[in-house]
């Protein structure tokens, strides 16, 4: 008998996927023109990271954003992806060049304490975002229909192999792409590493060269010269030579690296590859003495750098007598290295209107002022015969007094160069040491004299005063402040969902940066009348979000400066805070420029869809959806409709909580505007409650928010709502954190949440209070607890609630509030808890008793938290 084979009759019958083919740049002087707009991308600091990792890995951008640290592997320049992440089901090692080990490690500082490499800009538990490197590609100019996140790797694979002649399957191999060499076998993951790795470098420099070369000049790469000019390393961009040579050279290098990789085991191309380098050289030594060099060899620089701070002799004397100094992580630093070169450039005497000599330690071992004065004495005393102040500073003390001096908070320090990195103007951080020369930024903008503020000092007074008192002495030095940097600089220093150890040194830059937004009208009418305009605060009672901050006791300059307004801030700079393809798809349902009612309402079943399969928030999705409809410029109305139903989820999903129809209690007093929505946690704290209180707190304030309230209960019809947590046991910290963040979110929308122990109030006790309660110790309980052989069920109640009015009785009258009793109540409910229905029902009925004896009139929840569950 012979199987039919099924899969036979069912060629014909599906159609073929069509495979998409993303917009991608691959002509070399598109190339060149997109990695100089990225070069000069003025974005958040992961954006530009991931623009420009996007480019030198061109693996897929899900990968890239899934990138975790532990994945990273610095010593090795490896970044290997698990099998897990790859569309192969296969581990995948990307050689990592070294421009991308200097984004890494420009990011690790900012990110290396969270999961992701690249993670979302608002917090560090998701990564970012699927379509931010796109957006910033729009940023930039380039359509989806010429550039996409995916077309990086198009524009690798077609230079790499057009321009650069790189090998096929090295290209594939490192596109992760199935390879298989003449017998038809995969080759696995580390298949020519070592040649990839040359590969990737070699693309790295050549996206580092387009990026900086000009029309009439060819960049030659960092590494092109390595050992054929006398050892040295080019910095990027750094001299103009003919095209001719820069070919040569480079195609010197790449057999050069070749032979190095081989371990210079063919001394014939050795010596061969000698005389080529030698000639080179000559070439280039040729061409140097006519061309106008853009910046000078990165060694040249450093090495004129040391020679220039050596012509001031105050400076070369500090260094003839550093060991005697004995300074722990000691740097000379600051006014006399860089002012001494802008003398020189001036034609003046290298020592000209230096006002003192720094130096930088760092002992965290003491951070007494008088360590330090200790520490300067000394120093004073080896330098004594210099005549010219000397100052001396502990890095490692300086946040403890900073602010005070300053106005601007200051973290610890963990070295003496972190100082240094700190400076006002990046072109200013300089430091030296008889061995060593630190220049995190270079050496460049020193030389040309260029001032920008430091993105981690982004003090705009402090900056603006430096700078012109610098330009008061060097007059052609140029300030490049403007409005967009001081931005950029304040907006990298923000979080917009901090912890809380990092809440204090945020408040002031977000402050400065929404003043600075406000002032020059940077934040589009749509998002600042929704902080402004009542009307488009829904359930605000005719309050805006302003007004709430300004009821609270905070207004002007102050709220620009309160935690709560970071949120507000968000929005200002990034818009609703919804996936792209969302506000895409709002954007595209626009008719005639704006959203209209029914628009919206076509949406509304789309919101939810996204919500719910997204994983987000019903709270706020609905908010960011409400502020989508009208920055698209629907009406209000409608977008409280998509709030409202947005909301709705959550009174939807309250099937996971208990009945929909029923609030545990609602307090309301005659004549009043207040309601309380009291909800009970009696039980042992455990993640099951935490989560079914998390779940009720959800619906009470979408039931309120709705107004679905107030069609259950017509009674709260027009009350302010508060809500009440009320407990017997303190919740833990992750419940009191879970409770503040509601609260938080509540308030936003005028309602109050507090939590508590039961609701205390005092009882009037007398002896004859006490005489009752004797009274119900001594009769004979639980007579009519139904069942055979109860007789040791009864005699076990009998015995807890005898031991509850003999504490009663002895305590009662000196502890005579309703909470007292009822933590009282506590213990014995405790014990019976696990008891059968009937036995606590009668149980509960015992305790009714002593209530009404105690004048109790509720026990707020506690008897039918134990008794009847929650």
């Amino acid at each position: 008998m012979v199987e039919r084979v099924v899969s036979a009759d069912l060629k014909g019958a599906l159609a073929t996927p069509q495979k998409t083919n993303y917009a991608a740049i691959t002509d070399p002087k598109r190339v060149a023109e997109l990695m100089r707009a990225i070069d000069g991308y003025q974005g958040h600091p992961y954006t530009v990271a991931a623009l420009t990792l996007s480019a030198l890995l061109f693996v897929r951008p899900g990968e890239l954003r899934a990138a975790e640290w532990h994945e990273i592997d610095f010593d090795k320049a490896e970044w290997r992806i698990p099998a897990s992440k790859m569309t192969m089901k296969v581990e995948h090692i990307v050689p990592l060049s070294t421009q991308a080990l200097e984004i890494l490690g420009r990011l690790e500082p900012m990110t290396g304490h969270a999961r992701y490499v690249l993670p979302s800009i608002r917090t560090d538990d998701r990564c970012m975002s699927v379509n931010t490197v796109n957006a910033a590609l729009r940023n930039l100019g380039y359509s989806k229909e010429e550039m996409t996140a995916h077309g990086f790797r198009a524009m690798a694979r077609t230079i790499l192999d057009e321009v650069l002649e790189e090998r096929v399957d090295l290209i594939e191999h490192q596109l992760a792409h199935a390879v298989s060499d003449p017998n038809g076998r995969a080759h696995n993951r580390t298949a020519h590493l070592p040649a990839r790795k040359l590969m990737m470098q070699r693309w790295a420099d050549y996206l580092e060269r387009v990026a900086r070369e000009t029309a009439s000049m060819k960049i030659i790469p960092s590494t092109a010269c390595q050992d054929a000019v006398e050892g040295a390393y080019l910095a990027p961009s750094a001299i103009g030579i003919s095209d001719g040579l820069g070919d040569e050279i480079s195609a010197w290098q790449r057999r050069y690296e070749l032979a190095h990789f081989r371990s210079f085991t063919d001394s014939a191309e050795v010596d061969k590859l000698d005389a080529e380098g030698m000639a080179l050289r000559q070439k280039l030594s040729m061409e140097l003495a006519q061309a106008k060099p853009q910046l000078f060899f990165e060694r040249y620089m450093q090495e004129k750098f040391r020679s220039d701070i050596l012509a001031n002799h105050n400076n070369r004397m500090i260094l003839d007598r550093w060991d005697a100094l004995a300074l722990r992580d000691g740097w000379l630093v600051a006014g006399c290295l860089f002012q001494t070169v802008w003398n020189l450039k001036d034609g003046r005497a290298p020592g000209a209107d230096i006002k003192d000599y720094d130096l930088f330690y760092f002992d965290d071992s003491d951070l007494s002022e008088e360590g330090e004065r200790r520490v300067q004495w000394r120093v004073d005393e080896v330098l004594a015969d210099l005549l010219v102040p000397i100052e001396v500073s502990n890095q490692a003390r300086v946040h403890t007094w900073y602010e005070s001096y300053f106005g601007h908070p200051y973290p610890p320090l963990q070295s003496a160069r972190d100082g240094i990195d700190r400076f006002l103007i990046p072109a200013t951080c300089v430091g030296v040491t008889p061995d060593a020369i630190y220049a995190p930024n270079g050496l460049q903008m020193l030389y040309e004299g260029v001032l920008t503020m430091n993105s981690l000092t982004p003090h705009l007074e402090l900056f603006e005063a430096k700078a012109a008192s610098y330009r008061s002495r060097w007059p052609w030095l140029r300030s490049n402040g403007s409005r967009a940097d001081i931005t950029g600089a304040l907006l990298s220093q923000l979080k917009f969902e901090p912890t809380r150890d990092e809440w204090p040194i945020l408040l002031e830059p977000m402050a400065r940066l929404a003043k600075s937004l406000l002032e020059r009208g940077g934040v589009p009418q749509v998002r600042l009348r929704y902080f402004t305009d009542s009307e488009r605060n829904p359930g605000g009672r005719g309050k805006s979000r302003e007004d709430i901050f300004v009821g609270n006791g905070t207004s002007g300059d102050e709220i620009l400066g309160h935690p709560n307004f970071l949120k507000i801030l968000d929005y200002f700079l990034h818009g609703p805070n919804l996936p792209t393809y969302v506000t895409e798809k709002f954007r595209d349902q626009m008719s005639d420029g704006q959203l209209s009612g029914s628009d919206v309402n076509d949406l509304a079943p789309y919101a939810r869809k996204i919500t719910r399969e997204d994983g987000l928030e019903p709270h706020r999705a609905g908010e960011e959806f409400y502020k989508l409809v009208l920055e698209c410029g629907g009406p209000t109305y409608a977008a409280e409709s998509l709030l409202s139903a947005t909301l709705l989820l959550s009174a939807n999903a309250i099937a996971e909580v208990g009945d929909t129809t029923v609030i545990d209690l609602i307090a309301t007093k005659p004549n009043s505007s207040d309601a309380v929505l009291l909800l009970h946690q009696m039980r042992t704290w455990n993640d099951e409650y935490r989560n079914l209180l998390e779940k009720k707190l959800e619906f009470y304030e979408a039931v309120i928010r709705t107004g679905e309230l107030a069609k259950q209960r017509p009674n709260t019809s027009g009350k302010n709502f508060s809500v009440m947590v009320i407990y017997a046991s303190p919740p833990p910290d992750d419940v009191l954190e879970l409770l503040s963040k509601i609260k938080k979110r509540m308030l936003e929308n005028q309602i109050i949440l507090r939590w508590g122990k039961v609701i205390d109030e005092p009882i009037e006790v007398d002896d004859s209070t006490v005489v009752k309660l004797y009274i119900l110790k001594a009769v004979e309980k639980f007579g009519s607890l139904p069942g055979e052989n109860t007789a040791e069920e009864k005699e076990r109640l009998s015995t807890i609630l005898n031991d509850l009015l003999l504490r009663l009785i002895d305590g009662v009258q000196a502890n005579s509030t309703k909470l007292w009793v009822l933590a009282e109540f506590q213990q014995s409910l405790v014990l019976v808890e696990n008891e059968d229905t009937e036995a606590r029902e009668h149980f509960g009925s015992e305790l009714e008793s002593i209530m009404d004896v105690l004048g109790i009139e509720s026990s707020d929840g506690l008897l039918a938290a134990y008794l009847g569950g929650i």
